[in-house]
Parts: structure tokens; C-alpha cells; sequence
């Protein structure tokens, strides 16, 4: 029995040490004490659930839908019920650990580029990111440029447009429909940082009342 023991223990010591080394698809990081414990009730079945869920969160482009409610209604879809069925219990566990494990990778790498790529500088009235050479560029879309009036806009977040690094600026703003009413409009725009602002594209997804 000791021996048993021990051979498990070297063996769960090795596995965490490749997980810490070398994290991957098919090897769980198991540095986490809950994690590497749901990993020794069923190894098999979390390691399956880890690989669907390292695959499933890694072709998200919003990693932000990668928390424990999403993955769930996914599991339940994948694997069938979850919570009397100790074998899909350990795929929900590994899925979950393995989308978080990915989404927190993503928020490091984002983190770590910030730096090196300049940020659009905001108006000092009303913080829009790139200015009025942002808002100029929403205005050239619209009918009646004249009734536009700017709400706010988020904090630039880092994306891809054509394969190539730029900030994303989502920007909400008010026009006037032909009976005067106020619509609101909802532009996402795509630039580089810098002096001037460089605008590559802007898409206004509609609104309403």
C-alpha cells in the first residue's frame, strides 16, 4: 500500500511539474490545490474536459465569454447533465479550469503589449480616445453630421482588424431621426495611437429610441 502510495504521489509530482513547464491543450495546469484535487477524482475525464475547453476558449475571439456560466450551458450541451454524473462533473471542472487558464494568458499578453503599441490620446473635455479626429470620423457616416452629439466612449482595448494590431474605441453618440426625436448610435471604431490618431475603419451598429 505504501509503495502504491508512493508511486501515485511521484507520479502527481511529475504531472504538475510538466503542467508548470510545459501547459498545454493535453496537459492541465495543476498548480492550482482545488484544480490538481478535482484532477485525482477522475483524471481522465478532466484531462478531456481541460483539451475541449482549452480548444473551445482559444478559438473565442472575446475571451471575456469564457467565465463559469458560459461554460456551463456549453457542458451541458457537449456532455449532457452535469451535476449527477461524476464523470461529466470532472470534464466541467477541467473545462473550466482550462477556458479560465486561457483567458488569463490572453489578459497577460494584453497586458504586456500595452506598453509597447501607443494608445490614442483622449480629448481633455470629454476623454473620447483620438479626439476629434475620432469623432470627425463617425461624422462622415452620418446623414446629418450637424445633430450629432457624443455620450461617451470606452477606453481603448486592444484587437486585430485585417490581421494587423490596433485599438478598438466603442463610442456612443446621439443623432436626430427626420420627426427630431434623439436616436442613440453605438460606433466601434478601429485606429492606431499616436500624433494624429490614425483612423482605419468605423462601423456604427445602428440603435434605437
Amino acid at each position: 500500500m505504501k509503495t502504491l502510495l508512493a508511486t501515485t504521489n511521484a507520479f502527481l509530482i511529475c504531472m504538475m511539474t510538466a503542467a508548470g513547464a510545459g501547459v498545454d491543450a493535453n496537459h492541465p495546469d495543476l498548480s492550482d490545490q482545488s484544480d490538481n484535487f478535482e484532477y485525482r477524482q477522475d483524471p481522465d475525464s478532466y484531462s478531456k474536459g481541460w483539451h475541449d475547453g482549452w480548444v473551445w476558449a482559444s478559438a473565442l475571439p472575446d475571451k471575456s465569454k469564457t467565465y463559469s456560466n458560459d461554460c456551463e450551458k456549453v457542458c451541458r450541451q457537449k456532455y449532457g447533465p452535469i451535476d449527477q454524473n461524476p464523470q461529466n462533473e470532472a470534464k466541467f471542472y477541467g473545462f473550466l479550469a482550462a477556458a479560465a487558464y486561457v483567458r488569463k494568458q490572453g489578459e497577460r499578453i494584453t497586458k504586456k503589449n500595452d506598453d509597447a503599441f501607443p494608445r490614442a490620446t483622449p480629448n481633455a473635455w470629454d476623454q473620447c480616445p483620438g479626439g476629434w479626429v475620432t469623432q470627425e470620423a463617425i461624422k462622415q457616416l452620418l446623414d446629418d453630421p450637424n445633430h450629432c452629439r457624443f455620450d461617451s466612449a470606452t477606453e481603448p482595448q486592444l484587437t486585430q482588424y485585417k490581421g494587423k494590431s490596433c485599438w478598438l474605441v466603442v463610442v456612443q453618440f446621439r443623432t436626430k431621426n427626420p420627426a427630431g426625436g434623439e436616436v442613440i448610435n453605438v460606433a466601434d471604431v478601429y485606429m492606431i495611437g499616436g500624433e494624429p490618431t490614425s483612423i482605419l475603419d468605423v462601423r456604427i451598429r445602428g440603435g434605437g429610441e
